[in-house]
């Protein structure tokens, strides 16, 4: 019999602010519409490819579903890395159990977050899916 293991799903998220204010009183989030609600905006997120850090992958996550490119460096508001993990509280496959609070619980996913600093010019024109989704941003309202 196959040991199949019985691993989380990685998915890195990426929260793009653009602000110019050092107390970041005018930061403004980067939004993407979702594939699948067709009325809502989300932040872009997406697996965690092998040989791959979760900063990584919000990075290029933020460049196909966003069309924003950007470094790897944190903003000069975070002294670590920001990825912090959330379980998702749907249970895995093969969890042992269903119960979140049981300790032998295994989530379906585990999600890591990670801020970035973005200017106007990395928010490219044309990017991968761009033909699939709109960008929003509260300070300039939606743009094609």
């Amino acid at each position: 019999m196959e040991n199949v293991e019985c691993r989380p799903r990685r998915v890195a998220i990426a929260i793009a602010i653009q602000t110019e204010k050092a107390d970041r009183s005018d930061a403004r989030i980067w939004l993407v519409s979702s594939r699948k609600h067709k009325d809502r905006f989300v932040l872009p997120k997406g697996g965690v490819e092998k040989g791959e850090q979760a900063r990584q992958a919000a990075a290029r996550e933020l460049w196909e579903e966003a069309g924003i490119r950007t470094s790897l460096a944190l903003p000069p508001w975070c002294r670590e890395e920001s990825g912090k993990t959330h379980p998702d509280t749907k249970p895995h496959k093969l969890s042992p159990t269903q119960d979140y609070h049981d300790a032998s619980f295994v989530p379906s996913t585990l999600y890591t977050v990670h801020e970035f600093l973005v200017t106007p010019e990395q928010v490219e024109e044309d990017w991968l899916e761009a033909h699939e989704r709109t960008l929003l941003n509260e300070l300039h309202g939606a743009v094609a």
